[in-house]
């Protein structure tokens, strides 16, 4: 029996064994015009090369301006290989991902740059791996994804702070 299904909205329902859990991404309180989304991806090993929604709960929000971006590897990230990591967005109706989309926070974010307990990198415009929504306000309103490139994680846990606000 299906455990999930779309209301007349297109928004996801989830039923049973299905039904969502505490979630993994959140927005913090903040003053001001700032504001800052946290997302955790608990288990590096889980992704895969394709894109993959984090949180079925937080949308980032339209006509948002992006300043810059936090990564923090909360337990240190391992592989046999060289992944890099890239956290994009990708439209409500869960397929369609915008213009550039896929690396829109994070691009291509070497494993060098979370391989230890504590490492932090602040993605700014310009910066290596900076994703192409930093310094821009954006078009659509949709979930948060993540994905491995070029290899696969063995181990990991890594925090994204967000940091935006609304020209």
């Amino acid at each position: 029996m299906a455990q999930t299904q779309f209301n007349a909205d297109g928004l996801l329902l989830k039923f049973g064994t299905d039904a969502p859990g505490p979630t993994n991404a959140g927005e913090s309180k903040t003053y001001g015009p700032m504001r800052e989304i946290v997302l955790t991806i608990p288990d590096m090993t889980q992704l895969t090369s394709s894109s993959v929604i984090q949180s079925d709960q937080l949308f980032f929000p339209i006509n948002a301006r992006v300043q810059e971006v936090v990564v923090i590897s909360e337990t240190a990230c391992t592989s046999a290989g060289s992944p890099t990591l890239d956290i994009g967005i990708i439209n409500t109706d869960r397929s369609t991902v915008p213009t550039n989309g896929g690396t829109a926070f994070v691009s291509a974010l070497a494993l060098t740059s979370i391989n230890g307990a504590g490492k932090q990198v602040t993605l700014n415009v310009g910066s290596t791996s900076a994703g192409n929504f930093i310094g821009t306000t954006n078009a659509t309103v949709g979930y948060l994804t993540a994905r491995a490139n070029t290899a696969t994680y063995t181990a990991g846990k890594v925090v994204v702070k967000i940091r935006y606000y609304r020209p």
